[in-house]
């Protein structure tokens, strides 16, 4: 089983708020080695954001369990000239060839400027993952 890759993706909108979630999850047959803040680190590390006028600044970012799976987080602003955007990001790599643990992303972009009020609603959101199927 799990030989093909299988993967679900699902995308809420909040026109009002400016806002998006996004849940992704797909069957892995390797696990990336380097974690979401890894490869975050490692593209603003390298400058891709100055040589274009965007500033990235660094919110939260670390180790966050979610529904029992040992992900990573990651909440970044971005600002370039015309707009400001904030970015919420949680990743789990996966188990190769699992379709109980297959890798895992929940994003939120927003343009909303409220930061603790935002991290808030993040923090519920995934506070209220639950494991399904089992």
């Amino acid at each position: 089983p799990y030989m093909d890759d299988e993967e679900l993706r699902v995308r809420f909108e909040d026109k009002e708020h400016q806002a998006e979630l996004q849940i992704e999850t797909r069957v892995v047959h390797r696990v990336d080695s380097a974690g979401i803040v890894e490869r975050l680190g490692a593209a603003i590390t390298s400058g891709y954001a100055p040589g274009f006028g965007v500033s990235v600044d660094k919110i939260r970012t670390g180790k966050r369990e979610a529904a029992g799976l040992k992900g990573e987080e990651a909440i970044f602003r971005i600002k370039d000239d015309k707009k400001e955007v904030v970015t919420f990001s949680w990743e789990f790599p996966g188990e190769p060839g699992s379709g109980d643990s297959p890798k895992i992303r929940v994003t939120i972009d927003t343009r909303d400027r409220e930061i603790k009020e935002l991290t808030k609603i993040w923090d519920s959101i995934m506070d209220s993952m639950r494991p399904t199927g089992r």
